[in-house]
């Protein structure tokens, strides 16, 4: 199914699971874009949808810049098996289809760190929830960090 977006951009539904501590990652990752003046509160809040996809661009763009590592994504992984035991409510969140064609990059990209890591497909398909969950790991760390 896809969603006529704006400016025609087409958008895709992704069904992702949010914990607690996911909700965390989201809402200060939504803290520092209006810290920084990327976004305006009052109109964004904390819209999963557009955290997701400016997650993942970010996410995708460190990965070929090469600033994901092996123990970055050990650290991830173990949070994703905390995350998936842990109470968590379903969620649709609705990401550019430019972005959305991303994700086998990514799980590609990801795997060339390390062969080891598993879930990163269900299947032939990619494991969006496991994605979604490392991008927020991600920009979580880098603006926790600077």
């Amino acid at each position: 199914m896809k969603w006529h977006g704006i400016m025609g951009i087409n958008k895709l539904p992704i069904l992702i699971e949010i914990s607690v501590g996911m909700q965390k990652m989201i809402d200060d990752f939504s803290l520092a874009q209006l810290n920084y003046g990327i976004t305006n509160a009052t109109a964004r809040g904390n819209n999963v949808s557009f955290v997701l996809q400016t997650a993942l661009a970010r996410f995708h763009m460190a990965l070929k810049k090469s600033k994901v590592t092996r123990e970055m994504l050990a650290e991830w992984e173990e949070g994703y098996r905390e995350h998936r035991s842990a109470p968590r409510r379903r969620t649709t969140a609705t990401v550019a289809e430019p972005v959305v064609e991303l994700m086998p990059d990514i799980a590609s990209m990801i795997l060339s760190i390390d062969p080891d890591l598993r879930h990163v497909y269900h299947g032939d398909a990619v494991n969006a929830k496991l994605i979604a969950f490392f991008a927020f790991s991600y920009v979580a760390n880098y603006y926790s960090t600077g």
